[in-house]
């Protein structure tokens, strides 16, 4: 933007000027009659007059330049001020209206004229009022900058908003969502408003909430069914092992329920779980646990188990295969570590340190018998813990000290920021 000039502020340097000016122009006459002496000390006198004469014109012509560039730069930004894409308002501490720009009248429904000396709050639906009310006397006690969402109600006389037909059913009002930011005046004694119309970013807001709460229950009944879908298994699997009369049969076909009983168990509390990104592991190894019980509840019948997962989340990725190493580490301890239905303790403990889930499943049976690797027995729910372990990039050791107990870490996501990496990449693909 272009400065404005200003009349030199240096007299010695205007009155230079104003010589030079003069020296340009055809000089007068002395008056007749007069002595050589009185006609020099005129001569010098109308000198100086007409170079203090041709200061004023210059000043004049410098403030000219000045008001006119004053003028543009009043009606440029005059322009800016009505035609701004948000409401300007200056508001009393009463609430009512001082000045408002052309936006901020249009977005009430009325020339400016009308709405000088109007309350703003009678314009905001009552459902709001109270709320801009308790906005308002913040903004004149704090000093600070204020936010606030309301609607304002328009007449049904009035013209639509811009951008919006005028196809209302009688008795309705055309009704708009506005942002409001408000700052108070030095004295206190008024303050300026900013009204930004955020009707349509609410629609769109409410469009994607509404699609995103179908997804969610299509997500939760495809959860259900695979649940359902999965229990049917294995009631089949029960209903056949009625006819098997070998023993390790049987135990094939309980082993085979209590895996597939696993993996309906995850999707079941995601269909439960207000969060569909995440299981909590609390409630899922506590039930894991009472399902196993109730398998090998002959064997086990003296076997207590206490679990601590508090504030571990996993993800479907992870709660799988985690899910998984947990049953069989679980039913494990329940088939081999207290013989001849002696009484015992099985600990389950999952907790989260330094980027990595910790499980850790611990019993004080009998222990693992010794010089037999875990990782390479002819135990298939062992090699299925070693498979799934590796699959989740993850490490196991064994430790026996009175007992058995196995301690699995893997790398730790958060099933939150994944779900927003997820989406972002959604996004830009």
């Amino acid at each position: 933007m272009r400065k404005s000039s200003v009349p030199p502020a240096d007299a010695t340097q205007l009155r230079r000027r104003a010589e030079e000016r003069l020296k340009k122009k055809p000089g007068r006459p002395a008056g007749k009659g007069a002595t050589p002496r009185s006609e020099e000390e005129a001569q010098r006198l109308v000198q100086e007059l007409q170079v203090h004469q041709i200061e004023l014109e210059m000043q004049n012509e410098e403030l000219q330049r000045s008001r006119t560039e004053v003028e543009a730069l009043l009606a440029q930004y005059t322009d800016l001020y009505d035609f701004a894409p948000v409401g300007y308002f200056t508001l009393g501490r009463d609430g009512a209206i001082r000045r408002v720009n052309l936006t901020g009248a249009r977005l009430l429904g009325l020339e400016r004229k009308r709405l000088t000396g109007r309350r703003l709050g009678l314009f905001v639906s009552d459902g709001d009022r109270h709320t801009f009310n308790t906005f308002l006397d913040k903004v004149f006690a704090g000093g600070t900058q204020e936010t606030c969402e309301a609607t304002l109600r328009r007449d049904e006389g009035c013209p639509p908003l811009p951008g919006r037909s005028d196809n209302r059913r009688l008795g309705e009002t055309d009704q708009s969502i506005v942002q409001i930011k408000a700052i108070a005046s030095e004295d206190g004694q008024e303050c300026r408003a900013v009204l930004a119309d955020i009707t349509k970013l609410k629609q769109a807001e409410a469009q994607v909430l509404a699609s995103l709460r179908e997804k969610e229950t299509l997500l939760r009944e495809i959860h259900h069914r695979v649940k359902n879908n999965l229990q049917v298994v294995s009631s089949l699997l029960s209903l056949q092992s009625v006819y098997l009369k070998d023993k390790r049969a049987i135990e094939i076909f309980d082993e085979s329920r209590s895996r597939i009983n696993t993996i309906a168990m995850v999707h079941t509390k995601l269909y439960q779980s207000k969060n569909l990104a995440a299981v909590d592991c609390a409630d899922f190894i506590e039930d894991s646990a009472d399902g196993l019980l109730q398998i090998y509840g002959g064997e086990a019948a003296a076997v207590k188990i206490r679990t601590d997962a508090r504030g571990v989340f996993l993800d479907i990725d992870l709660a799988i295969p985690c899910g998984l190493i947990l049953n069989e580490l679980i039913a494990n301890a329940l088939k081999h570590a207290f013989p001849d239905k002696r009484e015992g303790e099985i600990r389950i403990a999952m907790r989260e340190d330094g980027g990595r889930y910790i499980l850790t499943v611990t019993d004080n049976g009998a222990g693992f018998p010794d010089g037999i690797n875990f990782r390479d027995t002819a135990s298939l729910g062992l090699q299925l813990v070693d498979i799934l372990v590796k699959q989740l990039q993850g490490r196991i050791a064994l430790e026996t000290n009175g007992g058995t107990a196995f301690v699995v870490s893997f790398p730790a996501k958060d099933p939150v920021k994944e779900a927003d990496r997820e989406g972002k990449a959604d996004t830009r693909g």
